[in-house]
């Protein structure tokens, strides 16, 4: 087995035992530094499970624009309400999907406003 492969295996199981309940995380970064490879050097980038299901931020968003045009912070507010989360949790989310969808054509933007078609 290359070392690389042995490294990316070990790499997984760090992230695996670091948002888990650390077992094992010593032993994991002892094997590390004896393939020469810093376990400090490792991004661990914050796990955060799925919101919405597949379709269903697309559904809320029609939703929202169902009514008539709203401004991006007005769908977040109209979105998060009906999901009932808070704003901050949603914000980049939705915006990703109504940009998204704008290039697909599932709505558009007038000026600071989103219309359904």
């Amino acid at each position: 087995m290359k070392d690389s492969s042995i490294i990316s295996m070990l790499l997984h199981m760090r992230l695996e035992a670091i948002r888990g309940d650390q077992t094992g995380l010593e032993h994991i970064n002892a094997l590390l530094l004896q393939k020469d490879y810093n376990p400090d050097d490792q991004l661990v980038r914050q796990h955060r499970p799925r919101m919405f299901k597949r379709g269903e931020l697309k559904r809320a968003i029609l939703a929202a624009l169902r009514d008539g045009p709203k401004t991006g912070p007005e769908v977040v507010a109209y979105v998060g309400k009906a999901k009932g989360v808070g704003h901050e949790g949603l914000r980049m989310s939705v915006h990703v999907a109504l940009s998204g969808g704008k290039i697909r054509g599932s709505w558009y933007k007038n000026g600071d406003n989103w219309t359904a078609p």
